[in-house]
């Protein structure tokens, strides 16, 4: 009995310590202190009304959040390719330069054609799913 007991509280103390080095902070906090923030940009936590880490994110805030940064920013582009079966739009998001975001048909097409690394440029495709009941890859 007393085996069990201490068993059970030394996983109270580390599912203690893991909830709070998990709390929510606020979107530069993850950041060094040394980055400069554009104060014309919507932080996520301004758009979704909680700090990131507070609550899961649905896939309409986040398509959300993304067409807010998309507009009058010619940084962000969003391009929708279909929909989910619950009808959620399935978006490729492009951030870069507004130059590169400007010729992104160029770019893309180059990306596309080339025969080598030296021909290549770099593309990096992060896509994120949900398995059940598992987090997003946003949260």
């Amino acid at each position: 009995m007393r085996p069990k007991m201490i068993i059970n509280g030394l996983w109270l103390c580390v599912f203690c310590c893991l909830t709070i080095s998990a709390q929510a902070q606020p979107a530069h906090k993850y950041f060094s202190t040394d980055v400069a923030f554009d104060i014309e940009v919507p932080l996520p936590e301004d758009y979704l009304g909680y700090e990131i880490g507070d609550w899961h994110i649905s896939p309409d805030a986040l398509t959300g959040y993304m067409r807010l940064l998309a507009i009058n920013n010619s940084r962000v582009s969003i391009e929708t390719i279909g929909y989910s079966h619950e009808k959620h739009a399935l978006s490729h998001i492009y951030i870069s330069s507004p130059e590169n975001i400007a010729n992104l048909d160029g770019l893309l097409k180059k990306h596309r054609d080339a025969r080598s690394a030296e021909d290549d440029i770099l593309v990096l495709n992060l896509a994120y799913s949900v398995h059940g009941n598992e987090s997003s890859g946003a949260n």
